[in-house]
């Protein structure tokens, strides 16, 4: 079905000049649905702008989020090394430096038994005794995570708060 001949000059002699052009840009492309290349680059600038500013305070946040559980696994792992110096009244001792966490039995010579590695921890070299009842000396531990110092304490908690 086609359109009378004279219907396209009616229908632009209606028009007026904003409805034709959109910035100097015919806006045939905007009626049939479809973006201009201006409009598709505009909306990529600004999604690149977003994601820039936004991605290093992603990337901080999770380095620090990943410190924080390396924290919680060291601090894990002392009270079950307190645990098990305790249920077999056996001491030992945990040397930290760097990165590197090793644990050795207290005996002639000493036995290495666990090591582990941290990628957000930072320890200064120090070293932890466990004695057979599970008490460590000495009772705090400095700790660098992410950079910030930070010092952990493992003072024994009374088991009732009697006056």
């Amino acid at each position: 079905m086609a359109l009378p001949p004279d219907k396209p000059a009616r229908l632009a002699a209606q028009a007026t000049p904003l409805d034709r052009t959109l910035w100097g840009f015919p806006t045939q492309a905007i009626r049939a649905g479809g973006f201009t290349l201006l409009e598709l680059l505009l909306v990529l600038v600004i999604i690149g702008l977003a994601v820039s500013l936004s991605a290093p305070l992603l990337i901080d946040g999770y380095a620090r989020h990943q410190g924080r559980l390396e924290l919680g696994s060291l601090k894990d792992l002392i009270h079950q090394i307190e645990m098990h110096t305790y249920a077999q009244s056996r001491p030992a001792r945990l040397e930290l430096a760097g990165h590197e966490v090793k644990l050795f039995w207290q005996e002639d010579p000493p036995r290495e038994i666990h090591a582990h590695s941290y990628e957000h921890l930072f320890f200064e070299p120090q070293t932890m005794g466990f004695n057979a009842h599970g008490f460590v000396d000495p009772e705090q531990l400095t700790v660098t995570v992410n950079g910030e110092e930070e010092a952990l304490s493992f003072r024994p908690t009374p088991l009732l708060n009697r006056p």
